[in-house]
């Protein structure tokens, strides 16, 4: 495909990749201070024909680990005070895929799609990755192909460009090109252009405008440059000026940066940027109409989706093929239709008396459509399109841990894992740690008797001393789902035999997942948890101090707000913990 960019001028290209490649080869990283702080290598803005390119091979896409270390505070010590909540150390956080698509799609008001390698994972988010992992060169070079394939379709209505820059482009025309670059890098960068940085952008899109006798030619050349520049690719969460100690502020533009992709999961709108600019955003009262007004928007459902995305991992909902003979009810449709419900059940977190971090766990109301409606064993749902419905009163399904899509994604390729279901409740609605199997751990069955069931299997398993260690943790939980396979349907037999539901969480026993998701609800440690890996979200950043600081600052109130996830959101926004930066790694 041909480009703007990709006929520019050779000096340009490099000068492109070279930003991104010096970038991509610093690990941007929580305890890399002496990179955060440093000037970018003339990346705000600096595509002068001088600048080289780096040669030699880049870091490797890393991987990221599951597991979640346990919390350094409990549910049992006292509430930590507004004054004393923790606050997490600064860093430049990369667009996650999804913001990256929301985000341009704003800026150029067209649809963007972008084909990136899977996101790695890093404490359960894909978000706290994005905030500790470099790129690797095949992430500069899918950046720049995505967004030059979107800057060439945004050019095609010239009168949509004209509109959205303000000006008609013209050759020698410096006061338009000078005008469109302020209001299209505000937007792009999430903050004011510096004149010397809109002053280079804007010799540069002349020199090529004229010799190719195109003024769009130089708009495109901008636009490329303004979105491959790490100012727009990254999220600076820095800090700026002298506060209490080490912990710095946040600048206005760098709150309302935050706050826009945590309840957004997109760029600021013009609004919330006037707000930062006019200093509206730093008083209370500002503060407060911007989240009422963001809350309100259509738009919030994005970040409270994405939340749901990223914690129940629903990126692998994509991966999942199960054979036609063996699950006769699975369809090439199902695995969409399964995210989608869960994402529909996050949701409505922000719906008025729906909206507990708990509710997850006993909403008894989902979103299906014909293909789940099927596997749920439900009737009366419309051919095409989703519908909401109420499970009935003796289902055994309930909430999160009942859709079809949680018991499908921690299942295997032909069955279903009680050992991963259960490793999701302890890591990710308890915030416990599952240790690593012990090195050289046999993990070879014992003789296992003709037409045992899989909970017999797993039984035997658990005799093992050196496996007993992970598996007393998981399985009496993953039990609780036998009733479920592979897709998430019901059979209430195994092997001839009636299932076996029935389990233990830490000394209380539960008949099915039923009676284990109550049993959830009313632990104290499930809702600070939630509180936990909502923080988590919100920050990028994995410190369990932080989390247990601020779940433990709201703890008190979680009962009068517990059907309000708007005002728990309310409340982290409005606090230190979301406000401010630490500069070093001994100062919270």
């Amino acid at each position: 495909m041909t480009t703007w960019i990709r006929s520019g001028p050779a000096q340009y290209q490099a000068a492109f990749r070279s930003c991104l490649w010096n970038l991509a080869k610093r690990a941007i990283s929580a305890g890399a201070l002496a990179v955060l702080f440093t000037p970018m290598l003339a990346c705000t803005g600096a595509i002068t024909p001088t600048e080289k390119t780096e040669k030699g091979e880049g870091p490797g896409a890393p991987s990221g680990s599951g597991g979640r270390p346990a919390t350094t505070a409990t549910v049992e010590d006292p509430p930590v005070p507004a004054s004393e909540l923790a606050v997490a150390q600064g860093a430049m956080r990369r667009l996650t895929k999804a913001q990256f698509r929301n985000a341009v799609g704003d800026l150029l008001k067209i649809p963007v799609t972008a084909n990136f390698l899977p996101e790695p994972i890093e404490q359960g988010f894909v978000s706290v990755a994005a905030a500790e992992n470099a790129l690797a060169p095949v992430d500069v070079a899918n950046y720049e192909s995505s967004i030059s394939d979107a800057v060439d379709r945004w050019l095609g209505d010239r009168a949509r460009v004209e509109k959205q820059l303000g000006c008609k482009p013209a050759l020698n025309d410096a006061a338009c090109l000078k005008s469109a670059i302020a209001a299209v890098g505000l937007r792009a960068w999430r903050r004011p252009l510096e004149a010397t940085e809109i002053g280079v952008y804007a010799d540069a899109a002349k020199a090529w405008s004229n010799e190719q006798g195109d003024p769009f030619a130089g708009v495109a050349l901008v636009m490329n440059a303004l979105l491959q520049s790490p100012n727009f690719l990254y999220r600076f969460e820095l800090g700026q000026g002298a506060t209490e100690g080490p912990r710095r502020l946040l600048s206005a533009f760098e709150l309302a940066t935050r706050m826009s992709f945590f309840l957004w999961n997109t760029q600021p709108d013009d609004e919330l940027l006037d707000a930062a600019a006019t200093g509206a955003l730093s008083t209370a009262s500002g503060l407060a109409q911007q989240l009422k007004r963001m809350l309100s928007s259509e738009k919030a459902s994005n970040g409270i989706r994405q939340f749901g995305i990223e914690m129940v991992e629903l990126e692998k909902i994509a991966q999942i093929d199960r054979d036609k003979n063996d699950f006769p009810m699975f369809t090439a449709g199902l695995p969409s239709a399964m995210a989608h419900e869960i994402e529909m059940l996050f949701e409505s977190l922000l719906k008025p008396m729906e909206g507990s971090l708990l509710s997850i766990l006993n909403n008894r109301r989902a979103h299906i459509d014909r293909q789940l409606a099927k596997v749920y064993g439900l009737g009366d749902v419309p051919a095409s399109g989703f519908t909401p419905v109420t499970m009935p009163a003796d289902s055994k399904r309930s909430g999160l841990l009942g859709t079809a899509g949680f018991l499908a994604v921690t299942s295997k390729r032909v069955e279903a894992s009680p050992t991963l279901r259960g490793r999701f409740v302890r890591e990710s609605l308890l915030c416990e740690t599952i240790p690593p199997p012990p090195p050289n751990v046999n993990s070879e069955l014992p003789a296992v008797p003709p037409g045992a069931t899989q909970r017999e299997i797993l039984e035997i398993h658990m005799t093992n001393p050196a496996c007993a260690s992970c598996h007393a943790l998981t399985d009496p939980i993953g039990f609780a789902f036998a009733n479920f396979d592979a897709i998430g349907a019901f059979h209430e037999q195994e092997a001839g035999r009636p299932v076996d539901a029935s389990g233990d969480l830490d000394g209380k026993s539960f008949k099915n997942s039923a009676e284990l998701g109550a049993l959830l609800v009313d632990d104290p440690r499930t809702r600070f948890c939630l509180v936990r890996q909502l923080v988590r979200y919100a920050l990028g950043r994995f410190d369990p101090d932080v989390e247990s600081s601020f779940a433990s600052f709201v703890a008190p109130s979680m009962d009068a707000d517990e059907n309000d996830t708007g005002a728990l959101l309310n409340k982290l926004i409005s606090s230190r913990t979301f406000q401010q930066v630490r500069g070093t790694e001994d100062a919270r």
